[in-house]
């Protein structure tokens, strides 16, 4: 397991060089820039010498190549530098709302994945009845839905229709349940078709057949002989989900005005906010390679001759 961890956090740390490079300059290219954004913002007129003065102050006057290397080394300490809107330090702005966002993924996660388990087995346990039928059909509807839709629909049901719960807000739990709702649907549509093909696979296995044939107990033919085998590839599809969690996120707390992190880029973006465009890209990518590392660390817990393997290349 230790040289599992060895390999793998040089290449976190150069993947997150060359990431760092890619996006300070791209960053660059987006239309506009941000001392237009804060001097219309100021109400000010729009002139050269106001312009060069913000560009001083944001130390946007030098040249691509020393603005890169002053920040870079900044990085090196994890200082992303200073918010253009709010002047306040970058990881200061991100830890202030990534309370609410992780709240939301841990939920949605939590949810979707025990929902799309239970889905999934039943589905597999009762291949090709009406109920596989079923999942299968409204997975496939709801993987064609984009997330931004389902919330709207879940709006216009629960919220315009119905009257049951608020549409923005996050006063109560009560203010979470669409958002949760939104997102852990659009998991579910995904997990349920791969994790039903696993238990598939695993339950037409000579092993599985071999276990129920000696007479095991329910719960330990499904409990462990089915859910066992089952889990590393779990894992795999649960971690190649964080890239579009991220992606709903995002959609998710703007539409239900959280106050999260998905609402803060967007407002970033807008105001071409340099540093925490930056800033937060960076951070995700990191949790995301963390993630990927754990999930990693499992799978060898889980079947150790894969790390095994993996030591020996």
């Amino acid at each position: 397991m230790g040289r599992i961890i060895a390999r793998r956090v040089p290449i976190i740390i150069l993947s997150l060089f060359l990431l760092s490079m890619f996006l300070f300059f791209l960053v660059r290219f987006i239309p506009g820039s941000p001392e237009m954004v804060i001097l219309l913002q100021r109400g000010g007129s729009v002139n050269e010498e106001e312009l060069n003065e913000i560009r001083r102050e944001l130390g946007l006057d030098a040249s691509l190549f020393q603005q890169y290397w002053e920040w870079i080394g900044n990085l090196a300490r994890l200082d992303f530098g200073l918010s253009y809107q709010s002047g306040l330090p970058v990881m200061e702005e991100i830890g202030s709302r990534s309370g609410h966002s992780l709240s939301l993924i841990l939920i949605s996660l939590i949810g979707s994945i025990t929902v799309g388990m239970l889905l999934a087995f039943f589905a597999a346990l009762y291949k090709d009845s009406k109920w596989d039928v079923w999942v299968r059909n409204i997975a496939i509807f709801l993987s064609s839905l984009p997330t931004y839709f389902i919330s709207l629909l879940l709006v216009l049901f629960f919220s315009i229709h119905l009257r049951l719960l608020p549409v923005f807000g996050n006063d109560s739990s009560v203010h979470f349940i669409l958002p949760v709702a939104t997102i852990s649907l659009s998991l579910v549509a995904m997990f349920v078709p791969l994790f039903r093909q696993i238990f598939g696979e695993v339950m037409g296995s000579l092993y599985f057949e071999a276990m129920r044939a000696r007479g095991a107990k329910r719960l330990s033919l499904y409990g462990t002989s089915l859910l066992k085998p089952s889990i590393h590839g779990m894992l795999t599809i649960i971690a190649s989900s964080t890239g579009s969690l991220w992606g709903a996120i995002i959609v998710t707390e703007n539409i239900f005005a959280l106050p999260g992190l998905g609402s803060y880029i967007i407002s970033s973006i807008s105001a071409r906010d340099y540093s925490v465009i930056i800033g937060f890209t960076m951070s995700m990518a990191f949790f995301t390679m963390i993630l990927y590392l754990i999930i990693d660390l499992l799978l060898y817990m889980v079947d150790p001759r894969k790390g095994i393997r993996e030591e020996n290349d």
